[in-house]
């Protein structure tokens, strides 16, 4: 396993390589993929996506992962492997077939979709999301805490299980006040840490 400070000190080398890969893969999404419908647009803007009707989605068996090399250093860094349920690259999602709930996935990967209008460049969400990722572990990831959070609430309000989302919240809670002081506001904060 390749130690943390192996893997930031690599960020420099890949980062051309996996924003490459990400655009590919949402040119892909955008040439074969489904637009939101409109009660997924509606979704989508609760969730704070500014342009929803950019979005487009595909049903996958499987998510493509990118070359050996990159697809190493992703599993490595805990973003991506063979059980991946989702990915969203800016504007183009892909979701695995096998998923049970696909809204409740397509919500998660949503706010995702947020976080990379509020960062701009396709780059600069993929450094702090990868970053985020090494320093506090994919799930304990501010990015992760809050589409976790978001996602579920909406799901849960529009079901009308809000008594099991505050459950869900409260345990959320005690992680994100572990990983970071300020969890939902690193779209904010991250300007000084890009490029």
């Amino acid at each position: 396993m390749i130690h943390t400070k192996v893997l930031k000190s690599l960020m420099p080398i890949i980062m051309p390589p996996m924003t490459a890969w990400a655009q590919r893969m949402e040119r892909e999404i955008f040439s074969y993929g489904k637009a939101l419908s409109d009660s997924e647009i509606s979704d989508a803007i609760e969730l704070g996506v500014m342009n929803p009707e950019r979005v487009r989605y595909m049903i996958v068996d499987e998510i493509p992962l990118p070359a050996e090399e990159l697809a190493a250093l992703a599993q490595q860094a805990g973003i991506i492997d063979a059980d991946t349920e989702g990915m969203a690259y800016r504007y183009g999602i892909f979701i695995r077939s096998d998923v049970k709930d696909k809204r409740l996935r397509l919500l998660h990967e949503l706010v995702h979709v947020a976080q990379y209008e509020r960062l701009g460049e396709i780059r600069n969400f993929i450094r702090e999301y990868v970053t985020a990722c090494l320093d506090h572990g994919y799930a304990k990831s501010p990015f992760e805490i809050e589409a976790r959070q978001k996602s579920q609430k909406l799901a849960a309000e529009s079901s009308g299980q809000t008594r099991a989302f505050k459950e869900v919240v409260s345990e959320e809670n005690t992680v994100s006040a572990e990983c970071c002081e300020e969890p939902f506001l690193f779209g904010r904060h991250a300007g000084s840490r890009l490029l």
